[in-house]
Order: structure tokens, then sequence, then C-alpha cells
């Protein structure tokens, strides 16, 4: 994985938040949990996973899956998933995330 995939993700994850936040309302459930996975991802420097959830998030509510959400991603607002990106922006970019372990 590159600096640009790294870029790619962050700034899907960022335009994501946004699109919620222009609305001027708090994510739904399944945009919590698409966030929230997007975000672990990035985190753990899985880039091109953390892109394709936070394009997820933005899946229009009539295409979606029935979700009925987790209890434990309810006190995720917005200021909490910004919070959770400025921590993701710090991840380092490695060749390989799994190989971290060796």
């Amino acid at each position: 994985m590159s600096a640009r995939d790294k870029l790619r993700a962050i700034t899907a994850i960022r335009d994501a938040i946004k699109a919620i936040d222009r609305e001027r309302r708090e994510p739904d459930p399944w945009e919590k949990y698409q966030l929230t996975l997007a975000l672990g991802s990035a985190l753990q420097g899985h880039w091109g996973y953390a892109t394709a959830r936070a394009e997820q998030t933005l899946t229009p509510p009539a295409e979606r899956v029935l979700f009925e959400g987790e209890p434990e991603f309810e006190h995720l607002d917005l200021v909490a998933l910004r919070t959770l990106l400025a921590q993701a922006e710090l991840t380092p970019v490695r060749d390989n995330p799994d190989d971290e372990h060796e």
C-alpha cells in the first residue's frame, strides 16, 4: 500500500463525514457501521478496505440491505468520528500491515 492509497482512504472517509454533516444530522446506524469499519481499517493501515467501506457509507437508503444497527456504535456521533479520522490520518503507511507481527 502506498501514500496514495492512504490519501484515497482518508479522503473517502472525510467526504462521507462531510456529506452527513452537510445534511445537518448525525449518522444513521448504517452510516455509523460503515464508517466504523472504514476507520478501524484505516487505523490498521488497510487502506483499500477503508476506502471501500467509506464509499459504502453513502449508499442511498433504498439500496441498502436491511440493517438495524449495532448497539456498541450508538454513541458514535460526528465529533467522535472526526476524532477517529484524525487518529487514522496519523497512521503510518506500511508495505503490508499483516507483516508487522513477524
